[in-house]
């Protein structure tokens, strides 16, 4: 998936203690709560649904951050699918 990202992409993935899906995300990011929302859809495919250590960086940067969230609600997930 690594391969995929372009510059400026976000990459999010759950820490090494948790079991779930990492993402791209492309376009603009020019809010926190953007970046919260891409964490909770993230977490909700997650086996743990809550305190869920997420880590994100925008590509090519290597500057990692964490935020430890919890799900979106599945159906505000289902809402969002294209």
């Amino acid at each position: 998936l690594e391969n995929l990202l372009q510059e400026n992409d976000f990459y999010f993935s759950p820490t090494d203690d948790f079991v779930g899906p990492a993402a791209i995300v492309r376009g603009v990011f020019d809010s926190d709560e953007l970046i919260e929302l891409a964490v909770k859809i993230i977490v909700g495919h997650c086996d743990n649904k809550e305190d869920v250590k997420i880590e994100y960086t925008q590509y090519p940067t290597q500057n990692k951050k964490t935020i430890i969230s919890f799900s979106l609600e599945r159906e505000k997930i289902e809402k969002l699918r294209i």
